[in-house]
């Protein structure tokens, strides 16, 4: 038994699949097999693997064309090692990926390693403005955080956590028996229309806890082949009704979704299917469906032309489960789609964002990708490498005197529990008519507790002010108006112990006529900003 199998299931994309295998074979690490599942034996996939005739390489085959789900689970059951990942045939490995995960594996004692990749849009993409850029967010001191995988679970099912921070095969290393724990109770390991999604969501059911490094191992290849990411983003129509059939099988979406051609109802189709499917699920994750509804909405203008059918999918969905339309964020529609500049910009103490301009580097594959980012970023040696919160610890404690940040790395940012955007170097702006966090106090309290919260207010000189309402256990607590942009309010709140019998503090934010930086010409930023918290501080 190898120590490590990448798997790549393909579909006649040889001009993308010889750079993947490229990354693949030249992992550092020697213990490797590269199994490439070639879904209906296509004639110039086989001849290109006879032509590269490297004995680490499997070749497997269907005889026929199968959905990408039931291609996954066949790849799955032709790997042979004990640490299993996937990357697609138009992504990449950074080459010490195996020999990293290895080291981590050994020294913080976890069944699945887990990290975000960069992104890199080929040049054929269908969206012309986005192709060839290499989207990278670097971070020079890379460390390791052990999570909670009820905690993730949770979060997602609460729309406040995207799925790729899931545990999916697809940006982990996965231990062999984490799989077969899953298989041996549900009788296979990828479902849905989502194999990655999925295998994100059953590997969190299965396994407590895992790692999670903040650099990655691996980039996402985003090309004309990437069925599932153009079907729901690029135009209407690039991916024809036929291809969609091919590769996802019939549609037949949830009694408690509205057919719609959207991702984020998509998705929520298998995290039904799971909830529903998974026995460790049951009781502990329930799908969030006013989060769902905001999710759709804050995504309207994620997809050129589908602003008025994505509308209607939000109301339908608001009726179908009784919430209040009005409490629903909708961004104004965005007619003009401007790609994001090219450049580098700092978001933490260590961390910077690339947007590179793959013509002028020049860039032409997911190789060429992986080497410049070899370059540019900070070695990763699992052997070294720092690891954070090794118990897995849950939740965030308040004490008396102390403060909790909001930026990046901050130590409250676990406690932003819905409504809240990326976090950003200062702190990190709500998203939402509605943001959440949570957290508990210590000692608990006995009588009122006094909290100083600092944040900005996005507010346009053209448009109304911004009101703010905190709600404590749903009881107001303060109200405030915020005129102007100033940086650095600080907002005072006392709440009574009442609202805090059992220590857990759930604080909850309201906003009033909400904008987006797009709406008002100022960037290309769609998201609807209420404040950016900062810092909450417990004066003593």
């Amino acid at each position: 038994m190898p120590r490590f199998s990448i798997v790549i299931p393909t579909l006649r994309r040889t001009d993308t699949l010889r750079h993947a295998l490229a990354t693949a074979a030249a992992q550092s690490y020697g213990d490797v097999e590269i199994v490439v599942q070639n879904n209906g034996r296509d004639p110039a996939t086989e001849a290109l693997l006879q032509e590269l005739d490297d004995p680490r390489i499997r070749h497997f085959w269907s005889s026929s064309v199968l959905t990408i789900t039931e291609n996954w689970e066949a790849a799955l059951a032709n790997a042979s090692g004990d640490l299993i990942t996937f990357i697609g045939d138009d992504d990449g490995l950074f080459p010490d990926a195996c020999r990293t995960a290895a080291e981590i594996v050994e020294r913080a004692g976890v069944e699945i390693v887990s990290w975000q990749p960069f992104c890199y849009y080929w040049p054929n993409y269908a969206r012309a403005e986005l192709g060839n850029r290499l989207v990278a967010l670097v971070d020079y001191c890379p460390h390791v955080q052990i999570l909670s995988s009820y905690n993730q679970l949770r979060r997602f099912y609460r729309f406040a956590l995207h799925y790729s921070q899931l545990p999916m095969l697809y940006n982990s290393f996965v231990r062999r028996r984490v799989i077969e724990r899953i298989t041996q109770e549900l009788g296979s390991y990828f479902f849905g229309w989502s194999p990655d999604v999925t295998s994100g969501i059953v590997n969190a059911a299965y396994c407590p806890q895992f790692a999670r490094l903040s650099s990655p191992l691996s980039m996402t290849g985003i090309s004309h082949h990437s069925t599932g990411h153009n079907a729901f983003l690029a135009n209407r129509g690039f991916v024809p009704a036929d291809r969609i059939e091919r590769d996802f099988g019939t549609i037949r979406m949830d009694d408690r979704l509205v057919p719609a051609d959207n991702l984020e109802i998509f998705i929520a189709d298998d995290m039904l299917l799971l909830q529903d499917r998974v026995p460790l699920l049951h009781g502990r994750v329930e799908l969030d469906f006013y989060r769902l509804i905001q999710s759709v909405a804050a995504a309207i203008n994620d997809r050129p032309g589908t602003y008025d059918d994505t509308l209607a999918a939000v109301r339908q969905l608001a009726d179908r489960h009784g919430i209040d339309l009005a409490s629903i964020a909708i961004p104004a529609p965005v007619t003009q789609r401007r790609a994001p500049k090219f450049g580098a910009a700092m978001v933490g103490r260590n961390r910077v964002q690339f947007a590179i301009d793959g013509k002028a580097v020049p860039l032409a594959t997911i190789a060429d990708a992986i080497g410049l980012m070899k370059q540019i970023m900070a070695p990763t040696d699992g052997a070294t490498i720092e690891i954070r919160n090794p118990t897995g610890a849950d939740g965030v404690c308040a004490r008396r005197g102390e403060t909790l940040a909001f930026g990046v790395d901050g130590n409250g940012v676990p406690a932003l529990a819905n409504g809240w955007g990326e976090p950003e170097e200062w702190g990190t702006w709500s998203v939402a008519k509605r943001a959440s966090m949570s957290f508990s106090v210590d000692p608990p309290a006995t009588k009122a507790i006094r909290a100083d919260l600092r944040y900005r207010a996005f507010v346009s000189t053209a448009g109304p002010d911004l009101t703010v309402t905190c709600r404590v256990a749903g009881q107001d607590v303060a109200a405030w108006n915020c005129p102007d942009a100033t940086p650095a309010r600080i907002q005072e709140l006392t709440i009574p112990a009442a609202l805090v019998p059992d220590g857990v503090i759930d604080l909850e934010l309201l906003f009033s006529d909400l904008r987006s930086p797009a709406e008002l010409g100022l960037s290309t930023d769609t998201r609807l900003l209420g404040i950016g918290v900062e810092a909450i501080s417990f004066p003593a």
